[in-house]
């Protein structure tokens, strides 16, 4: 069975990247992982304004997914994007990794397109890079 696996930054939210990961997960009858990433140095009780509403639209949008008949987890973790995915997709067997490139400006894009290369590198599995809608 195919293993999906999106990943969503708490500090931005993923929402193109989690459309196409439920589309492709209804459509091929797989099981669907959603990962929620905080940044390493704050803790749960510092969530504010940005991550908490990030959190609360992912979690409609997986109820949203569960009525469908999707098979869906939830997880959430801190610590670096970057190895929180490849820890991930190697400690769960995922066998298609889906992610949203940054728009937020030249430097943020950047450093978000070398973090998708370095995990590209590190994975053995599909990886698929969504654009946001403009």
């Amino acid at each position: 069975m195919e293993k999906i696996l999106v990943c969503v930054e708490g500090r931005r939210g993923a929402r193109e990247a989690l459309d196409r990961a439920f589309s492709l997960a209804e459509r091929v009858n797989a099981h669907l992982s959603v990962l929620l990433i905080y940044p390493e140095h704050r803790l749960e009780e510092d969530m504010v304004g940005d991550e908490e509403s990030v959190k609360e639209r992912v979690e409609l949008m997986l109820e949203d997914a569960e009525l469908k008949g999707i098979s869906v987890e939830f997880y959430i973790s801190r610590g670096s994007y970057e190895e929180e995915v490849i820890s991930f997709v190697n400690e769960h067997g995922i066998t298609h990794l889906i992610v949203e490139q940054a728009d937020d400006g030249f430097k943020e894009g950047s450093k978000c397109c070398k973090a998708h290369q370095n995990i590209r590198h590190r994975v053995q599995c599909r990886m698929e890079i969504v654009q946001k809608r403009t």
